[in-house]
């Protein structure tokens, strides 16, 4: 016979409680060559190009995803970014303005490689949730803080809070802060404790 009370019985068939995740937990499970390129290639998007690592780290990245273990991967979007590419070189041929349709195909055949190799270094939701963080974490400190002492001080832009670079127009200071509160929503949203 039990000398425990329905009470405690009851209590024992609860799961344990959630603690939440550690920050062992937080960390990606692989850390790959053209992973960690990909988060240098962030830092040096978020932070304005303070450091002229992006087109490296990308080089790099694409490099080692190429020559990596696991097979080469790529989406349907990325594909139909590749097909529209070919078709926008196609009409290039025939375009008056040469000069303005090579830069926007060059802009746009980076925007192809960082979604390949972005495809191809993050593999898993741990990878996933870390970069979000990591490009989160960065624009807290860069832009975000440069707009709040710049703000602080007397620094605006007809009232307005700016920060240096790229972030100095607050339209786009407002447009990319949205991005990222959509990102914080988007981990808050998916986080499993």
């Amino acid at each position: 016979m039990s000398t425990r009370t329905p009470k405690e019985e009851s209590l024992e068939q609860l799961p344990p409680p959630a603690i939440g995740l550690g920050w062992r937990e937080f960390l990606p499970d692989r850390w790959t060559v053209h992973y960690i390129c990909l988060l240098a290639y962030t830092f040096a998007i978020v932070t304005g190009g303070r450091l002229p690592i992006g087109s490296v780290a990308v080089s790099i990245g694409l490099l080692s995803l190429a020559f990596s273990k696991p097979s080469f991967r790529t989406s349907r979007a990325s594909m139909w970014m590749l097909a529209t590419l070919v078709w926008a070189g196609v009409s290039y041929l025939s375009s008056d303005y040469r000069p303005a349709v090579s830069t926007a195909l060059t802009e746009y055949l980076k925007l192809l490689l960082v979604s390949l190799l972005t495809i191809g270094a993050v593999r898993t939701p741990r990878q996933s949730r870390f970069l979000l963080a990591f490009a989160l974490g960065w624009f807290i400190l860069y832009p975000v803080r440069g707009a709040l002492s710049n703000y602080l001080i007397g620094y605006t832009s007809f009232g307005r809070a700016v920060a240096g670079g790229i972030y100095s127009n607050s339209n786009d200071l407002a447009a990319l802060t949205l991005i990222q509160l959509s990102v914080v929503l988007a981990v808050a949203a998916t986080w499993k404790s």
